[in-house]
């Protein structure tokens, strides 16, 4: 499962603390800025705000016996019409890779985003 706290700190930059907890021995995340534009549909056509970066690196501490936790904070360089982050978040055991990718929205206060699988199960809150 992915936890995120995301903030736009001021018009260039943003932050994420986020905490994963998954089967894993190795993470990777990448976090790339959006802005969202509503379409007349009531859906929402996404649109690049710069660039993306990638984080890769061992888990974290022992959760319970098969799961690892890993927290961290990551800054992003955004732009004033950045008004969301995707992330695609990748638990990495040997060479099982399954990826999920969810938009988190940024403003000026905090925003927690919660995103997972529960026994095999997709999970959303937020």
């Amino acid at each position: 499962m992915l936890a995120v706290v995301s903030q736009r700190l001021n018009g260039h930059t943003a932050q994420l603390e986020y905490a994963i907890a998954a089967n894993m021995n190795r993470y990777r995340l990448e976090i790339k800025p959006v802005q969202l534009l509503p379409l007349a549909s009531g859906e929402a056509q996404q649109v690049n705000a710069g660039e993306a970066v990638a984080i890769e690196e061992n888990a974290g501490r022992d959760l319970q016996p098969r799961h690892q936790v890993v927290e961290s904070v990551a800054m992003l360089k955004v732009n004033q019409q950045t008004n969301a982050v995707e992330i695609t978040w990748t638990p990495i055991i040997g060479p099982a890779r399954v990826s999920n990718t969810c938009i988190v929205p940024l403003s000026e206060t905090p925003t927690v985003f919660t995103n997972g699988y529960v026994e095999g199960m997709p999970f959303h809150w937020n």
